[in-house]
């Protein structure tokens, strides 16, 4: 996969951009679904899809 437009951080924020998970009730969470944002400060290695 190439991202012409973009950096490889670019594109996993694209890849990523969608993808929620739930607060935990059970430690305290409202069980509501959030958005995840994760950042890297350097490209990985090895990338697989």
């Amino acid at each position: 996969i190439t991202c012409t437009d973009g950096s490889f951080d670019e594109l996993l924020k694209l890849v990523d951009m969608n993808h929620q998970l739930a607060c935990d009730p059970e430690a305290g969470g409202c069980g509501k679904l959030n958005y995840i944002h994760h950042i890297l400060s350097t490209p990985p290695h090895i990338f697989t899809v």
